[in-house]
């Protein structure tokens, strides 16, 4: 279920936070956005997807 899903994906954002993985931070928040959009909660899955976007376009290693 979707609400089961989200607990899911919400406590696999804090342990990419705890272990500074951006990436994983913003496939997490995808994911998180998807389950808004399938819940017809178009603002909240907006935020979910542009906080990805950020996360995923931050440079990883500024020297390559």
């Amino acid at each position: 279920n979707a609400e089961g899903a989200r607990e899911a994906l919400e406590e696999a954002l804090v342990l990419a936070r705890e272990m500074k993985e951006q990436d994983l931070q913003g496939h997490a928040m995808l994911n998180l956005g998807d389950i808004e959009l399938d819940l017809a909660r178009y603002g909240r899955a907006l935020d979910r997807y542009d906080t990805a976007l950020a996360a995923l376009d931050t440079p990883r290693n500024p020297e390559l």
